[in-house]
């Protein structure tokens, strides 16, 4: 009995203390290929830096604030910073990078969330999902109604025969434009109103046909390979 608790004592002894949450993702460039290479740092006491091997990164971090940073010269300095919150001290948290030209105005906040996985947060994460599909159901059902109710005041618009000669068009103009194009770009390509535009996009995305990735205060239309 004595010398199986001495066991147990030596392979605890073994284990690793974890030294606080993990924080780990991905850096992606702006058209979401893995960036090799990428310096990603964070302002902890000491502070962390990381080399992005295939685009994977991870840091420890205790619980507290901190400002993610990651960076990439080639032909041009790409850039990302980020502010992040660790509230689990035991958890794991997934941050994606996406980097853009350091003179970008970007905010991936809004489509790139922190959220933990570990076992430890899954009752949080659990009521965050829940939450999430509740919101999701009422866009849809909103998406839905005024979708039709714009079919009934705004006949002018409406292309039931050329929707598809439309959508055409429009990913070939992505081709032409090198695979991405800005929103505000479509809309001077295609002389129709805002709100069409924004439809028929949101329309090859759900196809799976194209990306759409918020900058600043506009949005860049990526076309799926």
């Amino acid at each position: 009995m004595r010398q199986a608790l001495l066991l147990f004592a030596v392979l605890l002894a073994c284990v690793p203390i974890a030294l606080g949450a993990t924080v780990q993702g991905t850096v992606y460039d702006e058209i979401l290929n893995e960036v090799d290479g990428a310096v990603v740092s964070v302002d902890s006491t000491p502070e962390q830096l990381a080399v992005a091997k295939e685009g994977k990164y991870a840091f420890e971090l205790e619980a507290g604030e901190y400002i993610v940073r990651a960076i990439f010269v080639n032909d041009e300095e790409l850039y990302y910073e980020r502010n992040v919150r660790i509230e689990d001290p035991h958890g794991v948290y997934r941050i994606d990078l996406i980097l853009l030209p350091n003179d970008e105005d970007f905010n991936i906040d809004d489509i790139n969330p922190l959220f933990p996985e570990e076992e430890g947060v899954k009752k949080t994460s659990t009521n965050n999902r829940v939450i999430g599909i509740i919101i999701l159901a009422v866009i849809i059902i909103s998406f839905i109604h005024w979708r039709k109710k714009r079919k009934g005041n705004n006949k002018e618009e409406d292309i039931p025969k050329e929707e598809d000669e439309l959508i055409k068009k429009m990913i070939e103009f992505i081709k032409k434009e090198g695979g991405r194009v800005t929103q505000k770009d479509m809309r001077k390509e295609f002389p129709l109103s805002e709100a069409k535009i924004s439809l028929v996009i949101t329309e090859l995305e759900s196809t799976g046909k194209v990306k759409k990735i918020k900058r600043g205060r506009g949005n860049v239309i990526v076309l799926h390979k």
